[in-house]
């Protein structure tokens, strides 16, 4: 064997040597990162279980279970966690005992709903306690474009009333995606959205607009999952407070109750953010007051892709005019506030009807987490170098415990490597 190839290999050694090295180094940190961090909430879970997991989840991230922010935000941390997203045939059909108007629309506004399959959420994130309110809007943006405040069009419903405290309406999709980004700007965060080719009308308000999402560490709408989950807090009935629905929990329409044969009051217009009890995780206005925008693409099919599939982090980024928006409203029938209740608005719309609430990417002084579940594995590889001598790349895979050589131009895997256990 000549010199250069006793060199060669002296090099290739030392290199998998160093790998190995990294990747036990990689694998420890990861343990012992996961043997710092709770346990996901898997539903259905109690008030007592929610509350618990908010604060074992945030002193293992080395964060804040409830934090303020620059405009007066509250933002909760909610835990990861699995749940049924959906209704099942028996929750479809106690709903429709409960309203038989739902039979008349049963082929599109509750198919829509399944089939109902697990969802895992698997990180923990900030979701603000309340609707984003007229205030908020009004400091970080400049304009007030509400119905229902003193210069609005619904100014008679709201007369001799300080709405600042009122959810904000009458916004686009593209306008919250705005203040997200306006949101993150103003506290140093990096943006989660790119807007580009905006079209507005003289008040601002942008009609239209190329976005496209970014990961970024600050601002942005929560996905439909994320909103489910959330909502529910572990329950797995109607709403959050149970299975009957008509004045005291939510504002929404009294002229069709949920569950009861005498109908409510109906004060045709919103309530103030903080108005009714807030669910297990401390979150206020899920059911009614306004609809709340998502980030998702609206599919009423979209949930067939998870039959019999358990969906991870699932979010319908499809091209498609329409985006999810949830909870119900003021003026809506109360069907439509119920969990698991989906309804799609097209970008542009501007409805009085139709709010949002924020959620803040977690990043705390530990890192980022996923859940700490022991069926979960790294798809990706903890440690990479050159072979200086002919460029060919060394890829160190925790996964099946080897060494793979990989061509950087062609992308070729040239072979693969036990490591000794």
């Amino acid at each position: 064997m000549s010199n250069s190839e006793n060199q060669y290999g002296w090099v290739q050694l030392k290199s998998l040597i160093l790998l190995g090295i990294c990747c036990l180094l990689s694998t420890s940190r990861l343990r012992a990162q996961s043997a710092e961090l709770p346990s996901p909430l898997i539903a259905p879970f109690n008030a007592v279980q929610a509350r618990a997991g908010q604060e074992a989840w945030a002193k293992g991230m080395g964060v804040q279970p409830t934090v303020d922010n620059s405009i007066g935000m509250k933002l909760l941390l909610i835990p990861p966690g699995e749940f049924l997203r959906g209704s099942s045939d028996e929750d479809i059909e106690m709903a429709i005992q409960a309203d038989p108007h739902l039979r008349d629309f049963e082929s599109k506004q509750v198919k829509d709903e399944q089939p109902q399959h697990r969802v895992r959420i698997t990180r923990p994130f900030y979701l603000s306690k309340f609707e984003t309110t007229q205030d908020q809007f009004r400091k970080l943006m400049g304009r007030n474009p509400m119905w229902f405040a003193a210069t609005g069009v619904g100014k008679n419903h709201v007369d001799g009333i300080d709405t600042a405290q009122f959810p904000i309406e009458q916004v686009t999709w593209f306008d919250c995606v705005e203040f997200c980004n306006h949101l993150s700007a103003a506290e140093g965060k990096t943006a989660c959205y790119e807007l580009s080719q905006l079209k507005r009308l003289p008040d601002q308000t942008i009609r239209s607009a190329e976005v496209r999402v970014l990961s970024g560490n600050g601002y942005r709408l929560p996905t439909e999952a994320e909103w489910e989950f959330a909502c529910r807090a572990g329950t797995k009935t109607p709403y959050h407070f149970g299975h009957l629905l008509q004045d005291e929990p939510a504002t929404v329409g009294g002229n069709s109750p949920f569950g009861m044969f005498s109908t409510g009051s109906y004060i045709e217009r919103p309530s103030p953010v903080s108005a009714f009890a807030a669910n297990a995780f401390g979150l206020h206005g899920m059911s009614g007051n306004v609809w709340e925008w998502c980030q998702d693409g609206y599919d009423e099919s979209a949930y067939r892709d998870y039959l019999n599939k358990l969906a991870i982090d699932p979010v319908f980024h499809t091209d498609t005019l329409k985006r999810v928006i949830r909870g119900g409203s003021e003026n809506y029938f109360r069907k439509s506030t119920r969990s698991t209740n989906r309804a799609g608005a097209f970008s542009s719309y501007q409805l009085g009807t139709l709010g949002f609430r924020v959620v803040c990417n977690l990043h705390g002084p530990k890192g980022t987490a996923d859940v700490p579940l022991k069926t979960q594995r790294l798809a990706r590889p903890i440690s990479l170098a050159f072979l200086q001598n002919d460029r060919r790349l060394l890829v160190a895979n925790r996964d099946s415990a080897s060494i793979t050589t990989i061509d950087p131009k062609s992308r070729k895997v040239l072979g693969e490597w036990p490591v000794p256990g």
